[in-house]
């Protein structure tokens, strides 16, 4: 019996050892690579308060290159800047990047395994130098580049700490931390700008602070906002991970969602692409549904299972309509406040 008992504690420690070493060894590799410099955040959002959801007209469409090929293969997720459109071509493997008149400058990456290759990229965003942030999902890495696409570093699937399975979409908040959506592990992972684990918000399951796939993030007032894919809802959590709502799981069902992707947010509305209903839906801050747009088709301004979604610096909302292999832009005009008060206090 003391034998066995012996035995048995020897392979405790043994298995205690290789735990803290696999953990060790996924802050040592992120820690050793990012050490010579620091992530900033991309500056904050408008957020002004609009008392009404926008009138969105229809402007054009990104669907063929200048040689007549189609220019995405299976698109997912978008970026704007002051003067870049960043899109995540999923079945590509690669990013594509253009002007804000529609003119594609350039491709960054290709299929692969090595650093500055993507298997299934779903999401590209940039911090506060133009450095590009990828969630390289099918090789279960953050991958970090320059603003020409040069690569400098990477977050790797090895340990416990900061272990990624199918990383989905990613967002910083105001104090430079930066979030991962993670898919299979159900959770959203934090780090900090220098690229070190932080800590984890949720876990598998249907109550509220827990997911089914996560797949959209969006930081606003320092508060957290997920697409809750499976869940068909967003939540939205504290900086320190405490819930706060939910938002599209009640109501009547023409405000329900369903498989939400994508999020954005201009002068206090919230947009989500509703994946599952083919259309964006538009809530306040706070959750209260505000309008819907879209419908399924294939003339412009319909669309099929919409993923990504992006405001520019002159109010145009960017969509991925995914289903149909293209990009459509709206532009997003928003009532006067002063001219809406005016006209209610008339009546």
């Amino acid at each position: 019996m003391g034998r066995k008992r012996w035995c048995y504690l020897v392979g405790l420690m043994l298995a205690c050892v290789v735990v803290l070493s696999s953990a060790g060894l996924c802050m040592w590799y992120t820690n050793k690579h990012s050490r010579w410099f620091t992530l900033r955040p991309p500056p904050a959002v408008d957020d002004r308060i609009s008392p009404r959801p926008p009138q969105l007209k229809f402007l054009r469409q990104l669907v063929l290159d200048e040689t007549g090929q189609r220019l995405f293969v299976g698109p997912y997720g978008i970026h704007c800047t002051e003067s870049r459109v960043y899109v995540a071509d999923d079945l590509g493997h690669c990013i594509l990047v253009f002007d804000r008149s529609g003119r594609l400058l350039q491709r960054i990456g290709r299929h692969g395994t090595a650093p500055g290759q993507f298997a299934y990229l779903d999401r590209v965003i940039t911090d506060g130098e133009g450095r590009l942030i990828v969630a390289d999902t099918g090789n279960n890495r953050i991958q970090v580049l320059d603003q020409h696409g040069r690569y400098l570093t990477e977050l790797r699937s090895w340990g416990l700490l900061g272990r990624f399975h199918n990383p989905r979409d990613l967002c910083f908040d105001s104090q430079g931390r930066l979030y991962v959506a993670d898919w299979e592990h159900h959770c959203v992972q934090t780090f900090d700008a220098r690229l070190r684990f932080v800590g984890r918000i949720g876990g598998c399951g249907s109550e509220p602070g827990r997911f089914r796939h996560p797949v959209g993030l969006l930081c606003i007032r320092d508060h957290v906002f997920v697409s809750d894919h499976d869940n068909h809802r967003v939540q939205v959590f504290e900086r320190n991970g405490a819930f706060v709502r939910a938002i599209g799981d009640t109501g009547p069902p023409e405000e329900r969602l369903r498989h939400p992707a994508g999020l954005a947010y201009r002068k206090g509305c919230l947009f989500v692409a509703d994946q599952g209903h083919d259309r964006v839906q538009i809530f306040t801050f706070d959750g209260a549904f505000l309008a819907c747009f879209g419908e399924s088709g294939e003339e412009a301004g319909q669309l099929r299972r919409p993923t990504g979604l992006d405001f520019d610096n002159d109010d145009r909302l960017y969509v991925i309509d995914a289903g149909n292999h293209r990009i459509q832009v709206f532009q997003a005009e928003w009532p006067d406040p002063q001219k809406s008060d005016g006209a209610e206090s008339d009546s």
